[in-house]
C-alpha cells in the first residue's frame, strides 16, 4: 500500500534574496521556507521544530547536529505507525503476512522512491555542492 498517494502536491515557494551581508538571515529564511514546505507536504505540523530542522539536516552541513540519532528513533516509530495501521486494517491477516507487508512499506527502496516522488530531497540543508547533481543523476530529476 502506497501511503504517500494521498499527500498534497510540492508545495512551491520564493523568498527574496539577502542584502550583501546577510547571509545568516537568507539561510534561516530558506530553511524556514523548506521546513514549511515539508510541513505542508506530510500534512504534519511539528510542535518542536528543532526535530524537523535536524532532520533535514545531513550531517556534511557545517556546525549542525546530525539526523542519524533521529533517525534511530524515526525509524522505530515509522515501524510502529505501519504495524499498528495494518493491524487494525486488516484484522483477519496473521502475524507473518503482517510482517511482510510492514517490511514492503518500511524499506529503504521504497521510502526512498516516497521521498523523490514527493521531492523531499529539495529541502536537506547539506554542504556537499556535487550532492545535488547527484540526486539528480540517481533519481532522474535534472
Amino acid at each position: 500500500m502506497d501511503l504517500s498517494r494521498n499527500l498534497p502536491p510540492t508545495v512551491r515557494y520564493t523568498y527574496v534574496l539577502p542584502m550583501d551581508g546577510d547571509s545568516e538571515n537568507h539561510e534561516v529564511s530558506a530553511m524556514e521556507a523548506s521546513m514549511s514546505a515539508v510541513q505542508s507536504l506530510l500534512r504534519y505540523t511539528f510542535n518542536n521544530k528543532k526535530l524537523l530542522e535536524d532532520a533535514l539536516t545531513h550531517p556534511s552541513y557545517t556546525g549542525s547536529a546530525s539526523y542519524q540519532r533521529l533517525e534511530f528513533v524515526g525509524d522505530a516509530a515509522l515501524g510502529l505507525a505501519i504495524s499498528n495501521y495494518f493491524f487494525l486494517k486488516y484484522p483477519d491477516i496473521d502475524q507473518g503476512k503482517l510482517s511482510l507487508v510492514r517490511a514492503a512499506n518500511i524499506s529503504t527502496e521504497k521510502l526512498a522512491r516516497v521521498a523523490v516522488r514527493r521531492h523531499l530531497y529539495k529541502y536537506v540543508r547539506h554542504n556537499v555542492p556535487a550532492l545535488d547533481e547527484k540526486y539528480g543523476v540517481v533519481f532522474g530529476v535534472i
